[in-house]
């Protein structure tokens, strides 16, 4: 470089262009990736909290166990019930961001 010089030449001007380049592309799609776990993970605490209060409400409220679907934040969930001899189960299905089936089940004697 030369001597008196004040501020920066072009070649390190694109070098540094170069190297905050690289770390964008690169730091994209983790991002990406996180966002739509984090929307994924959301959908599960709302298919466990959906689960947990149709398990009360069976408890509680009434004796029917009838398959329903509810749709929340543009998201379509299934619960089903299975019975047997001595508890009941049941499960919700769902599919996440990346078209996953996903299902959580839980039990209740009877």
């Amino acid at each position: 470089m030369f001597k008196n010089s004040n501020g920066y030449m072009l070649l390190e001007t694109m070098v540094a262009f170069s190297v905050l380049l690289l770390l964008t592309l690169h730091l994209f799609p983790l991002y990406t990736h996180i966002r739509i776990e984090r929307d994924n993970q959301v959908a599960i605490n709302t298919a466990d909290r959906l689960l947990h209060e149709e398990i009360l409400h069976y408890k509680y409220d009434r004796n029917e166990t009838s398959p329903s679907t509810v749709t929340h934040n543009q998201r379509t969930y299934n619960l089903s019930w299975e019975s047997s001899e001595q508890e009941l189960k049941a499960c919700i299905k769902w599919e996440d961001k990346l078209k996953r089936s996903m299902e959580r089940c839980d039990y209740i004697l009877k």
